[in-house]
Order: C-alpha cells, then structure tokens, then sequence
C-alpha cells in the first residue's frame, strides 16, 4: 500500500512531470496500464480503502475500476455489500464501506 500511494499513484498524477537536471529536461509517466498490472499482481496484499483513496485524487478510473474489481475477493467488501443491501436498516459509515457505496 506504501509503495501504491507514494510511488505509482503520484507518478501517474500528472501527464508528464518535468524534471530539471544537469540543465535538460526530462519527462516521467507512469502509465496506468502499469498501475492496473501492479494491483492485479498484488492486490491481495493492498489496503483498498487508502488505494481507493488515492486513486480518486489522481482521476484515475482505470486504476479506481480495477480495485473496484479487486474488490470482490474482499470479505469485508461483501459484508459492506449485504449491510447496504439490507431495507430499513442504519448503518453507520466506515471505511470500508466505501468499495460497496462506489
């Protein structure tokens, strides 16, 4: 999770950062096909609430709909699910029901 919110998250933020060294300028950007593989390889092992999070900071929609996807396989994501699909029933807000309200 560390390494999604400060090194693959910012690094896609912008189209292109510039940076200036040595006196010329080169771009950086990390594509979110990048970002999308990294979560498939190791999204069991992020947390989805601050991957989320961040995601949407950046207005990354590939990313976001990929943990959306990601998801499913969370238990704590489908008791989010079942409690927001029960009628009549107040449900206090926590963070990890923020994968069931998107």
């Amino acid at each position: 999770t560390l390494y999604f919110t400060h090194k693959l998250i910012p690094g896609m933020k912008s189209t292109a950062r510039i940076h200036h060294s040595k006196g010329f300028i080169s771009s950086t950007y990390l594509p979110e096909d990048e970002v999308v593989d990294f979560i498939k390889t190791y999204g069991a092992y992020l947390d989805l609430y601050t991957c989320l999070v961040c995601a949407g900071d950046a207005n990354a929609e590939l990313v976001t709909m990929t943990l959306l996807e990601m998801a499913k396989y969370d238990p704590r994501h489908r008791q989010a699910m079942k409690g927001l699909s029960r009628a009549n029933v107040l449900l206090l807000y926590e963070p990890f029901l923020l994968s069931a309200l998107l």
